[in-house]
């Protein structure tokens, strides 16, 4: 099980990440070989949040509007509060399904989601020196 290849060559290229959970998300800074900082991992994860929060909001909202207007468009309040349930369970299944699937696979290895063993990083780093003079820099001025 080795990292997703193709991935490490098409980062470079575009406006627009290339990652299974967060693809077409812009790039906010140009790739660099070395680790994320702590600064670009938390704004990777407030973008990756607003494919999370929609569904949550919507059943929050739902719930609320159905409490407040009980009587008032009953059959618009059930299947609001339905559809959004249902995103709700899709996004928990996608967000499942990324982290054990894709993310195992991902060459990003600072990506605050990336699951990939530890020993599968190190063969890959000596398989790519260039890399690996980064994170050994990066690691070292920390």
């Amino acid at each position: 099980m080795f990292p997703n290849y193709n991935l490490v060559l098409s980062i470079t290229d575009g406006k627009f990440l290339k990652c299974w959970a967060l693809r077409g998300m812009p790039k906010l800074w140009r790739y660099r070989p070395e680790p994320m900082k702590k600064f670009e991992k938390y704004l990777m994860l407030f973008f990756g949040s607003f494919i999370d929060l929609f569904p949550l909001v919507g059943t929050i909202w739902g719930i609320v509007w159905f409490a407040k207007n009980p009587t008032e468009k009953v059959a618009l309040s059930i299947a609001l509060f339905i559809v959004s349930g249902i995103l709700l369970l899709l996004m928990i299944i996608f967000g499942e399904v990324i982290i054990k699937k894709g993310c195992k696979k991902c060459a990003n290895f600072s990506c605050s989601m990336n699951n990939v063993p530890e020993e599968i990083i190190n063969q890959f780093l000596e398989k790519n020196p260039k890399i690996k003079d980064a994170w050994e820099k990066s690691l070292k001025e920390k």
